[in-house]
């Protein structure tokens, strides 16, 4: 059995000087398939009303930023404090261990009337006050542009780096019991082009990411993980008709291709 306590406090930097009415949302970057979700958007079109409510702009209360020329800043910082009752999750030997957390992140646009580029840098750390051997600190950044053909179609790319740890609850995790964090680094880049004709949108996008997994202690002895480092490459298309504003259909082809450096732990 096991079960989790957590609280958090948000706060936006220079709170004062950039007018912020509330922080950022702080946590790891979006996974590679919200990324590519998000390039079927076109600028110039208004608020999706299948966006949920909590997900919608808030102009009243989103952060100002601090503007320098063309570009906003949006920094940000969020502290936890959370208890877990199985922390390495194990069936048996069950330990508790209470986590502080930091998370803070700065986030960059332009404020141009056509195309525009971003960026995001971000540290999420854990201290847990027992259990050290899982203590964590992530971090990554993020470049990202949309280039506007015109009001209907737009070229956009991202390329990011995230340092990462693998949780000791994930389903293919390696270690296991008192077992050190076992941490990553994931490379990726994504483009694409999405454009709209009347109520028919057409668009696709491709990926590619590199994994590369450190070494880890296990009761003494090193790990090598050399065998699970790999590239992953495809894309997709898709095909959406919009029925009315708030209905839509569309159909959807996805490939991904997984081309690992070594077939298994013995090489």
């Amino acid at each position: 059995m096991r079960w989790t306590l957590l609280t958090t406090t948000a706060a936006g930097a220079l709170t004062v000087l950039a007018g912020m009415a509330s922080a950022q949302d702080t946590g790891a970057l979006g996974s590679a398939q919200q990324a590519l979700d998000s390039d079927y958007q076109v600028q110039g079109q208004e608020v999706d009303p299948n966006v949920p409510v909590q997900d919608r702009p808030r102009p009243d209360y989103d952060p100002l930023g601090i503007r320098r020329g063309s570009f906003f800043f949006f920094p940000s910082i969020d502290t936890s404090v959370a208890f877990d009752s199985n922390v390495n999750a194990e069936e048996d030997d069950e330990k508790s261990d209470v986590i502080l957390g930091l998370t803070p992140q700065l986030s960059v646009r332009t404020d141009w009337s056509r195309h525009q580029l971003t960026g995001n840098v971000y540290l999420n750390a854990a201290k847990y006050l027992d259990q050290d051997e899982n203590d964590f600190v992530d971090y990554g950044l993020r470049l990202g542009g949309r280039y506007d053909v015109s009001r209907a179609g737009a070229f956009r790319g991202n390329v990011s780096y995230d340092h990462l740890h693998e949780g000791k609850d994930d389903d293919d995790r390696v270690s296991v019991g008192e077992g050190d964090v076992v941490e990553y680094d994931r490379y990726m880049a994504t483009g694409g082009y999405s454009h709209r004709f009347n109520r028919i949108m057409v668009g696709g996008n491709l990926i590619y990411r590199l994994y590369d997994w450190d070494s880890f202690d296990a009761g003494g002895v090193t790990v090598n993980q050399d065998y699970r480092n790999r590239q992953e490459y495809g894309g997709n298309l898709r095909l959406s008709y919009a029925i009315s504003p708030r209905i839509g259909l569309f159909t959807q082809a996805d490939y991904l291709f997984y081309n690992y450096d070594n077939p298994s732990p013995g090489g």
